[in-house]
């Protein structure tokens, strides 16, 4: 009589199974720190490049506006404006008691703010007047047309109301704003001399003075709600309108 062998069940051990469960766990703890990393290094990159450009665009708004300083065009009733500074020559170059409002480039409050006048039309002699500061933690403008009548009252450093925000302070903080004149020349054109620097602010008798200006715009500030994100921005920007002074 034949006899059959018993079938015996194969299956997997205690140890066998903890091994397995053990290694599926740390299959799914590095793949969830993979996703963890590929998340947060994409929120990082989305916040670099919001807070980037934020600053940026400010930036660009001031560049714009301060490369124009001292640029002007000759209106055709000139002459026939009261008072009138000069005719036939830019007013932004005389200095002293002559024109004493027009500054067309000038750094206030420590550097901490600037103003600038230009002429965008050709009937306007004053010309406008453009401001930045910072304040409260967001960059302002401020932008005031001169006039023959009341032209000392269009002066940023006078100036109590009309400051518009240009940063919004919900998304981005300014932490600092500074303007420095460094980088401008100044050439003595009678003499042959040059300076590392901005003319003096004496009237040269019988010379002409040609400054070039660079002004050095700091710009830092953080995103408002992950103060950890701090970015500083630094742009050197020539002022394309040389000033000449003197004869």
């Amino acid at each position: 009589m034949l006899k059959h062998a018993g079938w015996r069940q194969a299956g997997i051990s205690l140890v066998e199974l903890m091994v397995g469960l053990t290694v599926g766990l740390l299959v799914i703890a590095a793949a969830t720190s993979i996703y963890i990393v590929v998340v947060r290094s994409g929120s990082e990159i989305l916040a670099s490049a919001k807070l980037n450009e934020e600053l940026r665009a400010v930036m660009n708004l001031m560049i714009a506006d301060i490369r124009r300083a001292g640029s002007w065009t000759a209106s055709a009733d000139l002459a026939s404006k009261t008072p009138s500074c000069v005719d036939d020559a830019n007013p932004f170059t005389v200095r002293g008691t002559i024109c004493p409002h027009q500054t067309d480039l000038q750094i206030l409050d420590s550097g901490s703010a600037i103003q600038l006048t230009y002429n965008r039309l050709t009937d306007w002699e004053y010309g406008v007047l453009i401001g930045f500061r910072l304040n409260g933690g967001a960059i302002q403008t401020v932008q005031c047309n001169n006039n023959a009548t009341t032209p000392v009252a269009c002066d940023t450093a006078s100036l109590a109301t009309g400051w518009e925000g240009l940063s919004d302070i919900n998304t981005v903080t300014v932490d600092s704003l500074s303007f420095s004149a460094a980088g401008s020349r100044c050439l003595n054109s009678t003499t042959n001399v040059s300076l590392n620097s901005l003319c003096p602010t004496t009237n040269p008798v019988n010379q002409r003075l040609i400054e070039k200006r660079q002004i050095l715009i700091t710009l830092t500030g953080h995103l408002t709600t992950r103060p950890e994100y701090i970015m500083t921005l630094r742009q050197a920007v020539w002022v394309a309108n040389d000033r000449v002074i003197g004869g």
